[in-house]
């Protein structure tokens, strides 16, 4: 995962988050690993250190334009959607060699390899993977998301971009269905 190229997206979105995981077992609480949270994506940076504001300078941020950007930093004992080895077993994905274009955005869409329901994802959020990762879905408390995983380990957890209007209204009505059913686009 190429880490300035998130953080250049944080200070795109003029936001900088810093999920601090903290051992529950210890009294003092220890951190044992650091998330970039960023909208509808969370992209793992194992124990850095980094603060909100230290990522805002490794983006280039002036300390003047510090008043217009959004720093939080938290603790929080890791959840299931963030661990390595979920409860429930991730499932190989893989992507149509199609991809969308809504509101201005480039939409790839995934699915697993068993088939099944169709996991659009803004691919701005996809720019900070590396190419040997691997894709799978994961099925998170509310809604599937698209775990990427270098080897067993994850390095970002993207939720899906609403195209097909489940959230907010009909989008493009009738496309989901045609492309689950279309056998010719998926790799």
């Amino acid at each position: 995962m190429n880490l300035k190229k998130v953080v250049a997206l944080c200070k795109n979105a003029k936001k900088f988050h810093v999920i601090n995981i903290v051992s529950s077992d210890r009294p003092e609480r220890t951190v044992t690993n650091q998330w970039i949270m960023l909208g509808p994506a969370a992209y793992q940076i194992g124990n850095s250190g980094f603060t909100s504001q230290m990522l805002a300078q490794v983006a280039g941020v002036e300390n003047s334009a510090f008043s217009s950007i959004k720093f939080q930093d938290e603790d929080r004992v890791i959840s299931d959607w963030m661990k390595d080895f979920p409860v429930q077993e991730d499932q190989k994905a893989m992507w149509a060699t199609i991809s969308l274009v809504m509101d201005h955005r480039e939409i790839r869409l995934f699915r697993s390899y068993t088939g099944g329901s169709i996991l659009p994802i803004n691919c701005a959020y996809l720019a900070p993977i590396d190419n040997e990762c691997d894709y799978y879905i994961r099925q998170g408390s509310k809604s599937p998301m698209l775990a990427i995983k270098n080897g067993l380990f994850i390095e970002a957890l993207i939720l899906p971009y609403d195209i097909f209007g489940e959230k907010d209204g009909i989008k493009l009505l009738g496309i989901k269905s045609a492309l689950e059913n279309e056998r010719g686009i998926w790799e």
